[in-house]
């Protein structure tokens, strides 16, 4: 059994140091034993042209956490029929590993749209909510019940996205070092990005 266990999904389109600089963080100082990454299938809220497969953003991934023993990627929400809720993952990541304290770690884009998610009293209620970031700021409109329920980890602040990412590789830039070597080679091999 896994006492603390943390989930770490996004779409990773695609996945980017700053990915990995928070997700060690958080996992050391949360005390993880273990940290999934779970690739977004079909995302109810983003979705945008030129987005990469599931299977690209999976194998992107997959490259991005090699060598590291405390990431492990999981593909249940790829393999998932239809739109991926995070209700669904919590709870089909409980039934997987059954972890004494299961962490949620979102990132501060999330927060903004917390209401908008499926069953978000549930989520709370399941899992421990973490929010990446040094500070809520005022253009998020929190409820203080929320905030009562989910943790604020004083996270490094990374200015990388995988926005800006796929608009250098539109264009021809270079996206060396700001994501992994490995992903670089790959984005390059499959020509993503190009011309979107």
């Amino acid at each position: 059994m896994i006492e603390k266990l943390g989930i770490f999904g996004g779409t990773f389109d695609p996945p980017h140091t700053g990915h990995l600089i928070e997700a060690e963080f958080a996992a050391e100082e949360l005390g993880l034993n273990k940290l999934l990454f779970i690739p977004t299938g079909e995302h109810p809220l983003k979705t945008y042209p030129g987005m990469a497969s599931a299977q690209d953003r999976y194998e992107m991934t997959r490259l991005a956490i090699e060598g590291n023993p405390l990431f492990e990627l999981s593909d249940i929400e790829i393999k998932r029929e239809g739109k991926s809720y995070t209700i669904n993952t919590v709870e089909q990541v409980k039934k997987l590993f059954a972890p004494k304290e299961l962490y949620l770690l979102v990132g501060i884009d999330n927060v903004e749209i917390f209401s908008q998610w499926h069953r978000i009293d549930e989520i709370i209620d399941t899992c421990k909510v973490v929010v990446l970031s040094r500070m809520i700021s005022d253009d998020y409109v929190l409820s203080p019940a929320l905030l009562e329920k989910i943790t604020i980890l004083d996270s490094p602040i990374i200015e990388i996205s995988s926005t800006e990412i796929r608009e250098l590789e539109a264009v021809g830039d270079s996206v060396r070092y700001i994501v992994p070597e490995k992903v670089r080679e790959y984005i390059g091999q499959k020509i993503l990005y190009k011309g979107k």
